[in-house]
């Protein structure tokens, strides 16, 4: 079971942004290669809304305990998570959502982080 079970909103987004070496040489010839063995980690935009108030504190909370540099298991939304299911990612960055005045959401963004 994931450590983080809540749902994003249907208007988050996910991207792949491989690592690669690259030299460059004379006359345009160019040499390429994958940094890594896990040089394709995923990055999602996550968006939380739509949720009771308890719910947003929920998340604000397990985010904090987690401090930013501890890792959690999470299964990206359909259908990505076919491909790799549950993946191991971290949090250093989110947002607190307000409309006039009220909490409406939660920002946040996942890195995917390496598993041995």
């Amino acid at each position: 079971m994931s450590d983080f079970t809540f749902p994003p909103s249907t208007n988050s987004t996910g991207s792949v942004d491989p690592r690669t070496l690259e030299s460059s040489y004379g006359g345009g010839y160019e040499q390429r290669s994958g940094d890594g063995l896990n040089n394709t980690p995923q990055k999602w935009n996550l968006l939380f809304t739509n949720r009771s108030i308890t719910d947003l504190n929920t998340i604000h909370t397990f985010l904090k305990g987690k401090g930013g540099w501890q890792s959690f298991t999470w299964t990206p939304p359909a259908p990505f998570d076919t491909t790799e299911g549950e993946i191991r990612v971290k949090c250093k960055h989110w947002d607190w959502v307000y409309d006039g005045g009220d909490v409406v959401g939660i920002t946040a963004t996942f890195d995917q982080v390496p598993t041995p």
